[in-house]
C-alpha cells in the first residue's frame, strides 16, 4: 500500500514537533508510525471517495505475526524472570548458613 500523503505530512507535523519536547524520541517516530500504517491499515475502494481522499480500514491480515511474536516475547520474559527468581532462591539458601562467631 502506499502511504497517502496526507499521513507523510502529518507524520513529518509529528516528528518536528517531537524534536521539541522528546528530541531521543523524533528519529524514532515517523518510522514507526508509517510502518504501523502499512502493517495495520488497508485503503478502502469505493466509487464515492474523491481523489483527493482517502479512506483506511483496519485489516487483520498481520495480527498473527504480531500476536505470535508478542507471545514469544512474554514467554521469554516469564522464563528469565523465573531464571532470576530461581537464582536468587538457591543463593539465598546457600548463603544462609549459620555463622560460626
Amino acid at each position: 500500500m502506499e502511504i497517502p500523503k496526507i499521513l507523510l505530512e502529518k507524520a513529518d507535523e509529528i516528528t518536528a514537533r517531537l524534536e521539541e519536547k522528546y528530541p531521543q524520541l523524533a528519529p524514532f517516530f515517523k518510522g514507526c508510525f508509517l510502518n504501523t500504517i502499512e502493517t495495520t491499515v488497508a485503503e478502502v475502494a469505493t466509487s464515492e471517495v474523491a481523489a483527493e481522499t482517502v479512506k483506511l480500514g483496519f485489516t487483520t491480515e498481520n495480527m498473527r505475526e504480531s500476536l505470535l511474536c508478542m507471545g514469544a516475547g512474554m514467554i521469554g520474559i516469564f522464563i528469565v524472570v523465573g531464571i532470576i527468581i530461581l537464582s536468587v532462591t538457591l543463593l539465598n539458601k546457600a548463603g544462609s548458613g549459620k555463622k560460626k562467631d
